[in-house]
């Protein structure tokens, strides 16, 4: 009773809004009148395995879900099965936030909010905004996720290995940087089928470069004149001239087989983002943003994998990329400008692993980001991630997860490493034995003998 008294009262104390919730050592959850799970040890890591009806949704999922709503926290939403924004619409409603709840979903289905991810990396206002090779490097981490699904995570987004593969990869990143840079100074925002329909309209030898014909038909040349005549600092005309230098001097005299596979890697890496309905959302306007979590908006993606596929895990990928780099942007906690904590919460987390998630969690406690991961084994993270080597990349981001919770499982890989985390312990036992060598060979070694 007494126990139950002091819980409510601390809810109720940390429920007051952010100046409560800046502190580490709050509570969320109390393991026992005497044991608390603080927001510092969320911000730690939690991630949980339990088989199929084991209870890990329903049990531990439960009730970190409802202690960081109830703290007043915000946080992004990943889901995998048909019930879950509906689950979460439930947890809102429990704990008094469906005013901070935000679905993120296709028009199609009553969805309004929509986020422009690479015009969002180029003009955020943080260290690093407005260059375009983070909008480049932002596509690649996309062109992994929608990869994923094959057992690709850490790919090259199609272009394939062997011993040219560095050179179609650096070669696809140069053009798609060019292409940027220009769009950048013409339009004034970044949209991947602008993107798409520069690169596809640029001139295909330095003759064609030189027609009046082309000049007036072409995409490419009329965004190269907006942004020729457009007000820039001294650094971007610079970037800007190198750009335009690309596309009518050495884009044009590349060997047709060279420049279409360059080209081909490209379009077939963005196909699915320039269609609907990822193209408007995630490549049209920006009506909401990942930094909404940090005022206590809480996302959800409510696109469930299971439901959408490669397009809803393209949409959770992207927007749990966005929202980690956002996280590791912010400035420093400091005693008189606190850090917001908010969360990343994901059931059946092998459908959204990509190849960042060891190092972004390996700092999450000083971004202040409490990530909640649940999956039913270990073989389901390996068969997502592929590759040579997948046991590195899923160890390496459980080990930084520092909360391990355990519930029923019949799975021997996963068992086995239970069992090694928990560790085994050294013991002293006694033993005694006697025999009788009364009679004839009866009992002991070589007993049988003549």
């Amino acid at each position: 009773m007494i126990a139950s008294l002091k819980r409510k009262r601390a809810e109720q104390r940390y429920r007051r809004g952010p100046h409560s919730i800046t502190d580490l050592n709050a509570p969320l959850l109390y393991l026992s009148p005497h044991d608390t799970f603080t927001i510092g040890d969320a911000c730690e890591g939690v991630h949980v395995f339990g088989a199929t009806g084991a209870g890990k949704t329903s049990g531990p999922g439960r009730a970190l879900a409802l202690s960081l709503l109830r703290s007043g926290m915000g946080g992004l939403v990943l889901c995998a099965k048909a019930d879950e924004p509906q689950l979460w619409m439930h947890y809102a409603e429990l704990t008094g936030r469906l005013d901070d709840l935000v679905m993120i979903a296709p028009v199609s289905d009553g969805g309004r909010f929509t986020f422009n991810i690479l015009d969002h990396e180029m003009h955020r206002g943080t260290a690093g905004g407005g260059n375009a090779a983070n909008v480049v490097e932002t596509l690649s981490v996309l062109a992994e996720i929608a990869d994923a699904g094959s057992g690709a995570v850490g790919g090259k987004g199609g272009i394939g290995g062997g011993e040219n593969g560095g050179f179609w990869e650096s070669s696809r990143r140069t053009m798609t940087r060019h292409a940027v840079t220009i769009l950048a100074a013409s339009e004034g925002r970044i949209r991947l089928p602008d993107i798409r329909r520069l690169i596809l309209t640029a001139p295909q030898d330095r003759a064609e470069a030189a027609e009046s014909h082309w000049q007036s038909e072409s995409f490419c040349f009329a965004a190269i004149e907006r942004a020729s005549s457009a007000p820039l600092t001294d650094d971007q005309r610079i970037d800007l001239e190198m750009a335009v230098e690309y596309f009518l001097i050495e884009f044009p005299a590349l060997a047709d087989k060279t420049r279409s596979i360059v080209v081909s890697s490209f379009t077939g890496m963005c196909d699915d983002l320039v269609r609907a309905p990822l193209r408007d959302l995630l490549c049209g306007t920006t009506t909401i943003t990942p930094e909404a979590t940090f005022e206590g908006k809480i996302l959800v993606v409510a696109m469930p994998v299971k439901q959408h596929g490669r397009v809803g895990r393209l949409v959770a990928g992207a927007w749990k990329h966005a929202f980690q780099q956002a996280a590791e942007r912010r400035p420093p906690n400091t005693q008189s400008s606190p850090v917001r904590p908010a969360f990343l919460f994901a059931d059946e987390y092998q459908h959204f692993i990509t190849s960042t998630d060891r190092e972004f969690q390996s700092t999450a406690r000083s971004s202040r980001i409490c990530t909640i991961a649940m999956s039913q084994n270990l073989p389901a993270y390996y068969a997502q991630i592929g590759g040579s080597d997948p046991r590195s990349v899923v160890d390496g981001l459980l080990g930084n997860l520092r909360t391990q919770i355990l519930c029923a499982n019949g799975d021997q890989t996963t068992n086995r490493w239970s069992e090694e985390t928990i560790a085994r312990g050294w013991t002293t036992s006694v033993s005694t034995s006697s025999s009788d060598h009364r009679g004839s060979g009866a009992g002991g070694a070589g007993g049988f003998g003549g």
